[in-house]
Formats: C-alpha cells, structure tokens, sequence
C-alpha cells in the first residue's frame, strides 16, 4: 500500500472500529469470544480488502467459533 492510505479495521464480533494513516496498532479483545477474531482491513475508495480469521490457541480446551452458533 502507498505511504499515506487510510484503512479501516472492523471487528466482526462487536462494532468496533478503528481508521487510521501510516503506523497504528490496534488492539483485538477475544476474551468474550472465547479467542476467536474476525477482521478486515479495508482501505475506503478502493477494492482493497483483507481478511484475517481464526483462534488464539493456548492449549487448553476451547470453545466453537461463536458467530457458528458455538
């Protein structure tokens, strides 16, 4: 991506949201969903999206994905 873009990063497990340029960390809560996360990235006015999705894994026994009715 060019220096200067802004993205949007969305949460598919609560409304939070976060925009911002150049260099920002956001920080995703899975506590409440028992460490699964569902994220986009998106840079608005254009068609570039990604997507990150999965478990934090910790070695004990866990929970279904919540958004699969788990």
């Amino acid at each position: 991506m060019p220096k200067g873009v802004t993205v949007d990063v969305r949460n598919a497990y609560d409304s939070h949201a976060a925009r911002g340029a150049g260099s920002k960390n956001v920080t995703v809560d899975t506590k409440g969903t028992g460490g699964w996360y569902d994220i986009t990235v998106s840079a608005p006015g254009t068609t570039w999206v990604r997507g990150f999705a999965g478990h934090l894994e910790d070695g004990k026994p866990s929970v279904s994905d919540p958004q699969l009715g788990g």
